[in-house]
């Protein structure tokens, strides 16, 4: 990247998109030069991030500009853009462009890395920031922040953690342009790994997994996502919280069968373990299920 100004702060265009995007723009000092912000509506989340976004930028006197009102022009304009959740290709390569990814490149390059690493048991996660090439989140790096978790824990407490290491990047990167001392090292190829898209059957839960890794597919799934599914009674229900119970000895496990029911809390046998669900709702609705059935399978 080209330094085009040491003398004064540099300034900075930030697109952003959910949750994520939208915490750490609250996180950022106001006496940054932000040149603007853009963003668009994730139609893949249960928040209202961009509208969020468009209301932060008009009491803070922040230029906004959806996505469709982009330009290659106005995107060059800015020393640094940082991009943070944007899935479009910007078309022509920028010189000036960063992106934000939430992971420790180069493990969990692609999609959702954040989910995919809760529902792995990862302790240690992060953000990385790369100068982006063709292939995927493969760029040359600028730099990493480390965030380390204890299970079990939210997305959103996640994604409320993680703002701070996209701001620690954010604000190195800034200070070493303005040094004219930012620099990239190469990812080594041979730790990469990836992470693919979710889609809606992403949402469903295996009762054949192991009891606490189902416990950190539903925390992982949740709000600002659509949340962790099942089918129960020939309907579809968001399975909300839950925790790990003693497990006993079946002679047979049936996994999703329900076990047991503790004040319309189901537990239910697991491919190893138990599991009490303590809030489910049916898919649309708000009202929690009062489980009263005890010869019930979730599949």
């Amino acid at each position: 990247m080209n330094n085009k100004n040491t003398s004064v702060n540099a300034s900075i265009a930030l697109l952003i998109v959910g949750y994520k995007g939208y915490q750490t723009l609250k996180s950022i000092p106001l006496d940054l030069n932000i040149s603007f912000v853009a963003s668009y509506k994730d139609s893949y989340t249960l928040d209202e991030s961009n509208e969020e976004i468009i209301r932060y930028c008009n009491e803070n006197n922040l230029n906004y500009y959806d996505k469709s009102s982009l330009s290659n022009n106005l995107l060059t304009l800015p020393d640094i853009v940082f991009c943070i959740g944007w899935q479009y290709k910007i078309e022509e390569p920028l010189k000036n462009l960063i992106v934000l990814h939430d992971s420790l490149l180069p493990r969990y390059r692609g999609f959702s890395p954040t989910v995919n690493a809760l529902i792995n048991n990862e302790t240690e996660i992060g953000v990385s920031a790369f100068l982006p090439n063709e292939y995927i989140d493969s760029g040359a790096l600028y730099g990493k922040s480390q965030l380390t978790i204890k299970h079990p824990i939210k997305i959103k407490k996640v994604f409320d953690l993680l703002a701070d290491n996209y701001l620690t990047l954010i604000n190195e990167l800034i200070s070493q342009f303005e040094n004219n001392s930012l620099t990239t090292i190469e990812q080594n190829e041979e730790e990469a790994t990836y992470s693919i898209w979710r889609d809606s059957s992403d949402y469903l839960i295996n009762w054949h997994w192991d009891a606490n890794k189902i416990c950190r597919f539903v925390d992982a799934l949740g709000w600002p996502f659509h949340g962790a599914q099942s089918n129960y009674n020939n309907q579809s229900i968001v399975i909300h919280d839950v925790k790990t119970v003693k497990d006993i000895s079946f002679e047979l496990r049936h996994p999703g069968k329900i076990w047991q029911i503790k004040d319309d809390s189901p537990i239910v046998i697991c491919g190893s373990g138990m599991l009490q669900i303590e809030l489910a709702t049916y898919v649309n609705s708000e009202e929690p299920i009062q489980f009263k059935k005890l010869k019930m399978r979730l599949t």
